[in-house]
């Protein structure tokens, strides 16, 4: 399978966003409500590390996300490949990496940023927020 346009659109997307939206939380201010702004800004201080439940969850993120657009086109997608995985990470990976920060942010502990690094170190998956991640 050719993975050439994945890696085009890695590069071409993080390039055109801005730097606020490259990090873990959008502030798209129109669409936000006050409280929710308040957890993205908290989110956005937490200290980055090398791994962390939303990266435990997405380290196979460019398969998936081509996965996603080789289903898409079997379905009849006649969109550009890149513009299928832009639209597959804009609504679904991000809010979902937003999500899963902002539920470690209020509940991180030394013991599950041990689970983490164990996790990360040997690749395997751990339950996070009631889910495997």
């Amino acid at each position: 399978m050719d993975y050439n346009w994945l890696m085009e659109f890695k590069k071409t997307y993080s390039a055109s966003k801005p730097v606020e939206q490259q990090s873990f939380i959008s502030l798209s201010l129109e669409e936000e409500t006050p409280k929710r702004m308040t957890w993205e800004v908290k989110v956005l201080q937490l200290r980055p590390g090398f791994t962390g439940p939303a990266t435990l969850k997405y380290r196979l993120e460019d398969e998936m996300i081509a996965d996603y657009v080789v289903q898409k086109q079997k379905e009849g997608d006649t969109r550009d490949a890149q513009d299928i995985a832009v639209d597959y990470n804009d609504k679904f990976i991000y809010p979902d990496k937003v999500r899963i920060n902002c539920y470690y942010y209020r509940h991180n502990s030394f013991i599950k940023d041990c689970q983490m690094i164990l996790c990360t170190v040997f690749g395997k998956n751990m339950e996070y927020a009631g889910e495997v991640t």
